[in-house]
């Protein structure tokens, strides 16, 4: 698996998780807000994250980035679950959690961009998330990339939609 693509969007860049970053995530994960966004909303240990990395690099349909604007740590995003010969893949895992990112339209560029790196470096299809219905802010974001609400469902007495975002050959 190749663990170190990087992707640059104007002053954004999106690099490889590392080690060094696994403290600096789970901090950003355990946070109050950020927890609330994700279906396992439980603290995650420091034996939890290690072993999540462990697994992650030994996974060859999983890339989790580093989000850097101005060169400052300010979140992460992934594409995983990648299905070369059916061309599919999953997006999530996005998080800003520096305010120094907060109102640069960062979320909208990062997932743009991880669209863009799916369809084009990738030759998937489609890039299917899972977000929660009350979550206005990232389906704004999402549909605003292309992404369609395709089903809705509840997982854990909570509500979600499914969206997908298929390449421009398949739309």
């Amino acid at each position: 698996m190749d663990h170190n693509i990087i992707l640059k969007i104007q002053k954004i860049t999106l690099r490889p998780v590392g080690p060094n970053d696994l403290e600096k995530m789970r901090k950003w994960r355990n946070s109050d807000s950020a927890r609330s966004f994700f279906l396992n909303s439980d603290v995650i240990s420091e034996e939890q994250q290690k072993a999540w990395f462990e697994s992650y690099l030994s996974r060859p349909g999983d890339y989790m980035f580093i989000i850097q604007f101005n060169n400052v740590d300010v979140g992460t995003v992934a594409l995983y679950h990648v299905d070369y010969a059916l061309g599919t893949s999953e997006f999530g895992r996005l998080l800003l959690a520096e305010d120094v990112a907060k109102g640069k339209k960062i979320g909208e560029k990062v997932t743009k961009a991880i669209v863009d790196f799916a369809m084009n470096d990738l030759n998937l299809k489609e890039v299917i998330l899972e977000v929660f219905t009350s979550n206005l802010k990232a389906i704004h974001i999402y549909e605003k990339v292309g992404f369609k609400i395709i089903d809705k469902y509840i997982i854990r007495d909570r509500e979600l939609y499914k969206m997908i975002r298929l390449g421009e050959q398949h739309a």
